[in-house]
Formats: structure tokens, C-alpha cells, sequence
């Protein structure tokens, strides 16, 4: 079983304390997030951006236009319902 990793930024719109074993990351390319937040919001931005320095991850999207965005960009996505599935 793998890591789970989000963003302070989706840790600070989650609004409360999240569990030990999530470990939250800073977007490093912060210039590449900022392009991003052009065309989503910043929880989905920083999602793709973090995904993109990180290799071999699956990243959880429901949104659709960051699903098309994380596809163009090449990463491994997907959503709310596949964790359900896969659980």
C-alpha cells in the first residue's frame, strides 16, 4: 500500500486536522501551480502540481476539467468512487 501525500493547501481548505498518516507536501514549482489555478481552483491546481513531482502516483480527482488536465499532463487519476471501488 502506498503513501497518502496532499498539499497544505488542500489540508488548509479541508479546514480541520487531518490524521497522522496523511502527510501534507508544499508545492515546490509554485510557478506551474499558479498556471494551473488559471483554469481550476487551488485545492485541484496544487493537486496536479504536487502530482508532477512526485513519480509513480494516482492522483484523486472528481472534478472533470483537472481530470482533462492531469490526462493531457500524463498522470494516473481517479476519483472519489474508485477509492469506494477499490476499498
Amino acid at each position: 500500500m502506498g503513501k497518502i501525500t496532499t498539499t497544505v493547501d488542500i489540508a488548509t481548505e479541508y479546514g480541520e486536522a487531518l490524521p497522522e498518516w496523511v502527510e501534507i507536501l508544499e508545492v515546490r514549482d509554485k510557478p506551474k501551480q499558479q498556471l494551473l489555478e488559471l483554469q481550476i481552483d487551488k485545492g485541484e491546481s496544487s493537486a496536479i502540481a504536487l502530482a508532477l513531482e512526485i513519480p509513480n502516483n494516482t492522483i484523486i480527482l472528481d472534478d472533470i476539467k483537472a481530470r482533462k488536465i492531469a490526462e493531457k499532463l500524463g498522470l494516473t487519476y481517479t476519483g472519489t468512487i474508485g477509492i469506494i471501488v477499490k476499498a
